[in-house]
C-alpha cells in the first residue's frame, strides 16, 4: 500500500502538471481516501496490538512518524473537501503530502544491499561536510588569485568585445569565478572554454587554473570516494556484526522461554517431562 500510495502521488502531479489542473480530479481523490483508510486501519491496528509500547518501544520513531504522515492524508483530503479554490493553505497541505512519499524509506528494512547504501551515505555526511569545506577553501583561493589578474585586465580595456564579455561573465566577481571553478570540476562546462580565456591573458593564469583542476580531479575526488568507499566497507562488517549478535540474543531468549515453559511442565520437579 506504501508503494503503491507513493505511484498514485507521482501519477496524480503528472497528470495536474500536464493538463494545467489546479485541483485535484475526483478519481485521485477517491484513490487518496482509499489509502488514507487503509493507513488509518493500519495504525488503529497497530496501535491496539501493541498498546503504550507503540509510541515507546524501539521503533517509536518509525511509529510517531506513521502517525504524522497518516494525520498529513487525513488533513489533505479535508481541506480539498473543504476548500473548493485554490487557496495557499491548500498549497501548503499539498506540498508537505510529500511526506506521504518517504514512507518509502520504511521499506529498506527488508532490502540489506539498499539498507547498508543508505545507511553508509548518512554515516558519511560528517566527513562530506568537511571535505566541502576543504574544497571551498581551495576554491576560494583560487577565485580570488584568478579574479584578480582578470580584474587588472580588465581595467587596462576600453573597447567592449565578446571576449571581455566572457571574462566578466566567468571571472567578474569572486563569486563568478567560484562558480566558474565549481562548474568545471563538476562538470557543468567543459573547462576548457575557461582555460582559453585565461590563457589569452597570461600562461601562468592557465597553470593556476590547470593546478586547481588537477588537484581536484585526480586528488580530491579519489581521495573523498577511496574514503566512502572504505567507509561503506566498515558499515557492512559492523551491520554483519549486529545481526549475528541480534540472533544470539533471540537465541538465548528462546532458550530461557523454553527452560521456563519445561519447568512449568515439571509439575513434580523430578527433571523429567512425560506425556
Amino acid at each position: 500500500a506504501i508503494f503503491l500510495s507513493s505511484i498514485v502521488v507521482g501519477v496524480e502531479v503528472e497528470y495536474c502538471a500536464v493538463h494545467q489542473l489546479d485541483m485535484t480530479p475526483w478519481p485521485f481523490l477517491a484513490l487518496q481516501w482509499v489509502f488514507a483508510l487503509v493507513f488509518v486501519a493500519e495504525l488503529a491496528l497497530r496501535v491496539s496490538s501493541h498498546g503504550v509500547r507503540f509510541f515507546i518501544g524501539r521503533d517509536r520513531f518509525w511509529s510517531l512518524f506513521d502517525t504524522v504522515t497518516v494525520v498529513i492524508a487525513l488533513a489533505e483530503l479535508v481541506a480539498n473537501h473543504i476548500i473548493a479554490k485554490p487557496t495557499p493553505v491548500l498549497l501548503f497541505v499539498r506540498i508537505i503530502r510529500i511526506v506521504r512519499i518517504v514512507r518509502v524509506i520504511r521499506m529498506i528494512r527488508f532490502l540489506a544491499e539498499l539498507k547498508l547504501m543508505i545507511y553508509s551515505i548518512f554515516s558519511t555526511l560528517r566527513s562530506l561536510f568537511w571535505s566541502l569545506v576543504l574544497m571551498a577553501m581551495v576554491m576560494y583561493l583560487c577565485s580570488v588569485c584568478l579574479t584578480q589578474a582578470v580584474t587588472q585586465h580588465l581595467l587596462t580595456v576600453k573597447e567592449p568585445s565578446a571576449h571581455v564579455d566572457l571574462l566578466q561573465s566567468n571571472f567578474g566577481s569572486v563569486s563568478k569565478t567560484g562558480f566558474t571553478l565549481f562548474k568545471s570540476a563538476m562538470g557543468g562546462v567543459n573547462w576548457g572554454e575557461p582555460v582559453d580565456l585565461l590563457g589569452s591573458l597570461h600562461w601562468s593564469y592557465l597553470l593556476v587554473f590547470l593546478a586547481y583542476i588537477s588537484f581536484t580531479l585526480f586528488a580530491f575526488l579519489n581521495v573523498i570516494t577511496g574514503f566512502f568507499c572504505e567507509n561503506a566497507f566498515d558499515l557492512a562488517e559492523q551491520d554483519k556484526e549486529h545481526i549475528i549478535r541480534e540472533q544470539l540474543e533471540n537465541k538465548a531468549k528462546y532458550c530461557s522461554e523454553f527452560e521456563a515453559i519445561f519447568a512449568r511442565m515439571d509439575t513434580d520437579h523430578s527433571g523429567d517431562v512425560t506425556f
